[in-house]
């Protein structure tokens, strides 16, 4: 046996990050139903494609593995009903647009907490909910710059990368570690509660030794 069998998780996010914090909650055996675009499907189908994959690109389907999926247009009435009446059912929900863009859709934490005060909501931001930064959407290469994870320099003197996405693959290992805890302490309490990590902080993580 698993040790999420019987957890069902809501998988808005897009990209690589939030689909990823998803895809290790599958692996343990959760009931991840992956919410995508109306007609563009997730943004990660397309990096990297090739023509017998097409809109299937290699990341997409290692992210993505274990979940079933619809799609759902979220900015619509009718969408976000649809989204209102699976999180009443569901133990997780995971998203990662920037901050405040949830709360103008009227799906926002306090928005399905009330519907559902034992969801976990998880919500992974590139900078955090605080600060300058917090309202600006950001990647992974961008938040490599900003940690400091860009310090080495080609014979060019040239900023070189830290070789790996190791943000967006990092990232995903804290949120699932959130929200595995958030589940544990939901135990005791019979209460949900939001649960927040970022890029930057997964970049700055890395970086301890």
């Amino acid at each position: 046996m698993h040790p999420l069998e019987g957890i069902k998780v809501i998988d808005l996010a897009i990209n690589y990050a939030g689909p990823a914090s998803s895809m290790y909650l599958a692996d343990q055996g959760a009931d991840v139903i992956k919410i995508e675009r109306r007609l563009t499907g997730d943004t990660s189908r397309r990096h990297g494609n090739t023509p017998f994959l097409k809109l299937n690109s290699r990341n997409f389907v290692a992210i993505n593995r274990g979940k079933r999926s619809i799609t759902v247009d979220i900015t619509k009435p009718g969408g976000q009903e649809i989204i209102r009446a699976l999180a009443q059912r569901a133990d997780v929900l995971i998203e990662n647009f920037r901050p405040g863009v949830m709360e103008r859709l009227g799906l926002g934490y306090d928005d399905l907490a009330a519907l559902n005060p034992r969801l976990i909501y998880g919500s992974l931001t590139a900078y955090g909910t605080k600060g300058p930064y917090a309202d600006k959407a950001g990647f992974d290469r961008i938040v490599q710059g900003l940690s400091g994870a860009l310090h080495r320099r080609d014979s060019e003197g040239r900023a070189m990368g830290a070789g790996t996405l190791i943000a967006d693959w990092s990232a995903p290992m804290l949120m699932a570690y959130g929200i595995s805890l958030a589940l544990l302490v939901r135990e005791k309490t019979g209460v949900g509660q939001r649960v927040e990590s970022s890029l930057l902080q997964a970049a700055i993580a890395m970086q301890l030794c």
